[in-house]
């Protein structure tokens, strides 16, 4: 599978790999519960805490031959507004599942819908998926809306599997999918 991916330049922000000198900005942009509500983990509690969580799960990724990860900036170089990845790689259905993250004070301005596009592009005209999944937990509409926009439509529910950070309470997972064929007649007009 291909592990580098091309510098996306976007709308107000670029796309570029992952580096382990983000640390302090993902400690930063993780720390906050608002930022973390609807993530698989909660808040990260110290810079130690980030810069581990960032080796452990994100920077290994070349050398277990998976592409690498996208950190959002708001230019070149510049400091990382969020992440964008695809996180988990089915390998019998050749499908990979997309996950992301923005800053709070980023959210809502466009900039996820624009990083979607180009990681969906990615997936199916770089990494040559044949499905991409994307999934959120119910209570966050914002990117139920986001999804359903780009053109991913409902795949299923897995009920009670995801556990509030604050209240300890079992909400569902829902997944949503785009196969190539979607993809190839949605987006064939475009470029």
């Amino acid at each position: 599978m291909k592990t580098n991916l091309p510098i996306i330049k976007g709308k107000g922000f670029v796309m570029d790999e992952l580096k382990e000198s983000d640390y302090l900005e993902y400690y930063f942009m993780t720390c906050s519960f608002e930022n973390t509500r609807y993530l698989s983990f909660g808040p990260i509690n110290s810079i130690n805490e980030a810069r581990l969580a960032l080796k452990s799960f994100y920077l290994n990724r070349k050398a277990l031959g998976l592409p690498g990860v996208y950190a959002i900036r708001k230019h070149f170089n510049g400091e990382m507004i969020g992440i964008i990845e695809y996180h988990t790689y089915y390998y019998n259905t050749n499908c990979a599942e997309l996950g992301f993250m923005l800053r709070e004070d980023y959210q809502h301005q466009g900039i996820m819908h624009q990083a979607l596009r180009h990681m969906v592009k990615i997936g199916f005209e770089e990494l040559k998926l044949s499905k991409i999944l994307v999934s959120y937990v119910d209570l966050n509409l914002a990117s139920k809306r986001l999804v359903e926009d780009l053109g991913f439509r409902y795949e299923s529910t897995r009920y009670g599997a995801f556990l509030t950070h604050d209240t300890h309470e079992k909400r569902n997972i829902i997944y949503c999918s785009m196969y190539l064929e979607e993809y190839e007649v949605m987006y064939a007009n475009e470029d």
